[in-house]
């Protein structure tokens, strides 16, 4: 079974869930109901592409998301951003490249998504290639619950990377193969996004939609009126996160910031030392 998920903290997950699920297989009968995952390592592929952000209207793995994710990845210091956008470039090439190949040899895929704009977006695109090259492929989808109650504690869940390895077998429960309808519908929904070719994607009620740029500034306007003169950034940044679960990156939030600051509403007071991000600094308002 080839596994597909769309970060690279969730790849790192379900391959410590794989060895998890067999080690608990035999010490909890339990364990029994839940659907095995079976295979190793080298049938998890993580397409991180951050393809809620920027140019989609290419096919396949394009040469204009690499020109995003080193804008996303701009914020790190020299060489580490790009060298690591790069690399996961290069990777999901290769990636879908063997994937083709596998399935072309009758494998079957399963695809572990949730409403996280970029998990979403990478449902959408996968789907899309299936349908281009690979369309009678046998598909299998897990979509992470939104939410759910354990035991007096409401846990919200905002992506695949966030979900402990030792609670993957649980939701691979959850499981469901798709007819070729919704890989059409789905392939469908992509093609219009890439003919939108909006600058941001969001999920609204379940549903993938082109959003404008500055969707979600309100968010950080907020949380900025809540902070003194001077603050640091990456300190609010944690707090936008933590505080909305957005399922989005610290990039996007730190290019929306630095917009701001381009615009005058904001600024800068102290630089982040060399080997922090760029938003290991101190700004300040002007009112």
């Amino acid at each position: 079974m080839i596994e597909v998920v769309f970060h690279e903290s969730a790849a790192g997950c379900l391959k410590l869930a794989q060895g998890y699920r067999r080690w608990k297989f035999r010490t909890s009968p339990a364990c029994e109901e839940a659907v095995p995952f079976g295979g190793t390592a080298a049938d998890i592929f993580a397409f991180h592409l951050m393809l809620s952000v920027g140019d989609i209207s290419g096919d396949g793995v394009c040469r204009r998301r690499l020109e995003t994710l080193n804008c996303m990845f701009g914020m790190y210091p020299e060489g580490a951003g790009s060298s690591a956008a790069k690399e996961i470039f290069d990777r999901a090439c290769k990636d879908l490249e063997t994937i083709r190949q596998r399935l072309d040899a009758g494998e079957q895929v399963r695809i572990w998504y949730s409403s996280h704009p970029d998990e979403m977006c990478g449902l959408h695109w996968f789907l899309t290639q299936l349908v281009q090259d690979m369309p009678s492929t046998k598909v299998s989808i897990v979509k992470l619950p939104d939410w759910e109650i354990k035991g007096q504690t409401l846990a919200v869940h905002t992506g695949w990377g966030e979900v402990d390895p030792d609670e993957w077998h649980r939701y691979a429960n959850l499981q469901k193969e798709v007819s070729p309808v919704f890989v059409s519908a789905a392939a469908s929904k992509w093609r219009q996004m890439q003919e939108e070719n909006a600058v941001l994607r969001a999920v609204i009620n379940g549903r993938l939609f082109s959003v404008p740029e500055d969707f979600y500034d309100h968010f950080i306007r907020s949380e900025i009126e809540n902070q003194n003169d001077e603050f640091q950034e990456g300190q609010l940044i944690g707090r936008i996160l933590g505080k909305y679960q957005l399922g989005i990156s610290d990039g996007r939030l730190a290019m929306r910031i630095e917009k701001m600051i381009e615009n005058g509403k904001l600024q800068i007071i102290t630089n982040a030392p060399s080997d922090c991000p760029a938003y290991h600094r101190v700004i300040r308002k002007i009112t």
